[in-house]
């Protein structure tokens, strides 16, 4: 489906906002290879964590969360949680453990924005970019820099910095708003995820666009977005 409106956008925009992961590339695979890489640190390491598997680590993400529930809004000091509570079954040793969080969260960020962006995508926001301001919003830690969208971008918000919340809580979004001098209804939001993204425009009263590339059919009109498209040059009818 082309870029289509739901509802009307009663206000200009002045200035759009970006969703990162799995708006403007693939994440899984990302993620997969940098939970990987994590892995790989630790087992070199500690025998035992190699015999184990990477499974158990995979389940202690929930786990840590229920018992600190205040880590949700910060994914990298929810990370190095988890690999310090996971090492507990493997290493007693405090100063060991403190080295191996360090390195094991290095690696994962670094195979976390170990990848290329489509020269399309760089091509659609050099566009949108000169007539909008665009600002990135997300909820993950990927690095902004590596992958080179800095250039396009006037500012990026990240949740768990300066006690910014994730979406759908409204606080990154408010948060550009006032640095950009706009009303909330004056920012565009785009993004792929309903909860976060889309119900985190609607908490915050901007408008926005559901990136939908698999064209899932919604039912119901409250919860429709402002409008979707499934393809990012589609976005260049906003100019």
């Amino acid at each position: 489906m082309p870029l289509h409106f739901y509802k009307q956008i009663e206000t200009p925009i002045k200035a759009i906002s970006f969703d990162l992961d799995d708006t403007l590339y693939v994440n899984d695979e990302v993620i997969r290879q940098a939970e990987r890489a994590q892995f790989d640190v630790l087992s070199q390491y500690l025998p035992s964590v190699q015999e184990a598997g990477i499974t158990p680590w995979l389940s202690l993400k929930w786990q840590v969360l229920n018992e600190n529930p205040s880590l949700k809004h910060d994914v990298t000091e929810w990370r190095r949680a988890v690999i310090a509570h996971g090492l507990k079954a493997h290493t007693q040793d405090k100063e060991l453990t403190n080295r191996l969080v360090d390195e094991a969260f290095s690696a994962f960020y670094q195979a976390r924005s170990n990848f290329s962006i489509e020269p399309s995508v760089f091509a659609v926001l050099k566009q949108l970019s000169s007539r909008y301001p665009l600002v990135a919003i997300t909820n993950g830690n990927v690095d902004i820099h590596r992958l080179g969208l800095t250039p396009y971008f006037v500012s990026y918000y990240r949740a768990g910095e300066n006690g910014l919340r994730m979406k759908p809580y409204p606080d990154m979004l408010k948060a550009a708003c006032r640095e950009l001098d706009i009303k909330e209804s004056e920012l565009l939001h785009i993004g792929d995820n309903l909860l976060t993204d889309i119900k985190g425009a609607q908490n915050t009263g901007s408008p926005h666009l559901w990136f939908n590339p698999e064209h899932v059919e919604l039912t119901g009109k409250a919860s429709l977005p402002t409008g979707e498209y499934s393809d990012l040059e589609e976005l260049l009818q906003l100019l």
